[in-house]
């Protein structure tokens, strides 16, 4: 533990994860009016890396936590995380966060990787930041929310397609495919199987009845893929095979959903598109979602010390 100028510095401890998220969720409400993440954001990258090393947190005077910084996981690549209380009047706080990250970052690596870090697009503080440090803008992420007021306006689907929910044991292998299928583009990295189950089946997110699935010719031709978190409904995955694109599929599914979540009581459903598929960010407007944000990622070549 270290202290300077009334500020304490320490490694995360996983008693830290509820005050780490109150932290995040300021930050994210100063930013866009209102929290963007959970609990489990928090705890299940924490849970793969050994945060004595790869985090820091920063107490004012008076207990309250002021910064969080921390090198996570990307896919194979690293995260660079770091948050400052929007009240804070340490001024320099989040440089020295970012600093952190970067310091860290070639430590935990054996090869030489990319570091991302994504930052609201109306934070230009930090942004600026990573652009002095040498950070290449990279792509940026439009969150898109739909809001129901009254029912949503249900499904017609084509001839022969019906929709049925997900079946744990049976449709794994099926559905990586549409997604893959779906999602495939040149120089696109494919994501394995064990690794697409290991991010999507996840136990304390997982719930086989927000997985919707069509089906034509008992197979399974188009997914939406959805979990229900503490701030609403979130698509995380959405996919039409290749062939079956431009039949309305796709919007039958997202309609079909934001139908269950609304019988659930969860009128709030969201989803990311990344500005590479601009294809996407109007098919989204087109089944009566809004853009509620803007994330940008910036990115940077690291090697190992």
């Amino acid at each position: 533990m270290k202290h300077e100028n009334r500020l304490t510095f320490r490694p995360a401890t996983m008693d830290d994860a509820a005050t780490v998220l109150a932290l995040i969720c300021r930050c994210e409400s100063a930013e866009y009016g209102s929290p963007d993440t959970d609990l489990e954001d928090v705890t299940h990258y924490w849970q793969q890396v050994d945060i004595a090393t790869r985090t820091r947190l920063v107490f004012a005077a008076d207990g309250t936590l002021k910064g969080y910084a921390a090198v996570l996981p990307w896919g194979d690549d690293l995260n660079y995380e770091f948050y400052v209380d929007p009240d804070s009047a340490e001024t320099d706080l989040s440089a020295r966060m970012l600093a952190f990250c970067i310091a860290c970052g070639p430590t935990v690596i054996d090869k030489p990787t990319t570091a991302h870090a994504v930052v609201g697009h109306v934070n230009q503080r930090d942004a600026q930041l990573l652009r002095d440090a040498h950070f290449a803008p990279g792509s940026f992420y439009h969150q898109m929310a739909f809001v129901a007021k009254t029912p949503p306006t249900q499904p017609t689907w084509p001839v022969g397609v019906t929709v049925r929910t997900f079946q744990p044991g049976v449709d794994e292998r099926a559905v990586h495919h549409v997604i893959e299928s779906a999602f495939f583009r040149p120089k696109r990295t494919a994501t394995p199987f064990a690794a697409w189950c290991d991010h999507m089946l996840r136990a304390d997110i997982f719930e086989p009845d927000l997985w919707f699935l069509a089906i034509a010719d008992d197979a399974v031709i188009g997914a939406s893929l959805a979990y229900n978190y503490e701030t609403g409904g979130w698509v995380r995955q959405l996919g039409v095979l290749p062939q079956w694109q431009g039949n309305g599929i796709g919007a039958g599914l997202l309609r079909h959903t934001f139908g269950r979540f609304y019988e659930r009581g969860v009128k709030s459903v969201a989803l990311s598109v990344d500005s590479k598929r601009p294809d996407a960010h109007r098919f989204y407007q087109r089944v009566g979602m809004t853009q509620v944000r803007q994330y940008d990622e910036y990115t940077i070549e690291v090697k190992p010390a």
